[in-house]
């Protein structure tokens, strides 16, 4: 059911109590609209429908069984929030099995794209698609709001000029082919990413952890997997709950790199800990 706009004239002469009530059980449309605008804002207030995808998601294969909660169109995204039954593993076996089925092709990054850093315990959870068109969709699971549940996020962009899913020439440009090596998590813990990236003569990625380890313990584990990778370590300091870890590196252009890697305590309970890996080269000036 889409929501039709004279719904906001209703609303506008409804009691203020209405809009003072926290967790109400159905939310004003001009609220609604309001929020899912955010940084993207457009003149053109977008569409908003309840237990139904927008017409143009209908071309998405998805499996049967999924319950649409509702979803918006803004335009240049379209958004779904839906339920399915089954754990994520299920789930996303579910949701590529169809999609395949329907034509659609699993994305894969660019050959130049960001690699590397933390990776996250509990494994991926997205997924992303291309259908024949080169219409892009990806998929965000979590667990759902009752047991045997999951909930799904599915996202696409129905624009095809600038489809992730079309490859656009790159223009010619110096970079280094520096990348960060995969860290895996350490076991029996919790990891949790929070960015990684890089640029000419730069590279960094951040993680949380939860563990009953300590902090030196954490260090080594991700130490190791620097030297396995062909860092060398060159110098180890400690002190007041803070673990740094410097190592010298050579990338596939022999280029010369330096890296330090923080291991700290936070004020956090839920996450504990904070690991941190910084590359440069000395050539230039990013602080060490």
């Amino acid at each position: 059911m889409r929501i039709p706009r004279t719904t906001l004239l209703v609303l506008g002469f409804a009691p203020c109590v209405a809009f003072s009530q926290k967790n109400p059980a159905t939310v004003p449309l001009e609220l609604a609209q309001s929020l899912v605008l955010g940084p993207f804002e457009t003149h053109v207030a977008p569409d908003i429908y309840v237990g139904e995808l927008p017409p143009r998601m209908s071309s998405i294969p998805l499996p049967k069984g999924v319950r649409v909660i509702g979803s918006i169109d803004s335009r240049a995204m379209l958004t779904a929030a839906i339920v399915m039954s089954g754990d994520e593993m299920a789930v996303r076996e579910a949701i590529s099995s169809s999609l395949v089925r329907g034509g659609w092709r699993t994305y894969e990054e660019p050959a130049d794209g960001i690699r590397g850093g933390f990776v996250s315990s509990d494994g991926p959870r997205g997924l992303a698609f291309c259908s024949p068109d080169s219409t892009f969709a990806s998929f965000g699971l979590k667990a759902g709001p009752a047991a045997g549940q999951t909930r799904v996020l599915l996202y696409s962009m129905p624009t095809r000029e600038y489809s992730a899913c079309r490859r656009q020439p790159r223009p010619e440009r110096r970079m280094s082919t520096f990348i960060l090596p995969t860290l895996k998590p350490l076991p029996n813990s919790s990891t949790s990413p929070s960015g990684s990236g890089s640029s000419t003569g730069e590279a960094h990625s951040t993680a949380y952890v939860r563990s009953s380890v300590a902090p030196e313990a954490i260090a080594a584990h991700y130490s190791a997997q620097l030297i396995a990778a062909g860092w060398t370590a060159t110098l180890k300091a400690k002190g007041d709950g803070i673990e740094s870890d410097l190592f010298e590196l050579k990338d596939k252009e022999g280029q010369s790199w330096n890296a330090v890697l923080i291991t700290s305590r936070t004020t956090s309970t839920q996450w504990p800990f904070m690991v941190r890996i910084y590359a440069n080269r000395p050539t230039e000036n990013f602080g060490f």
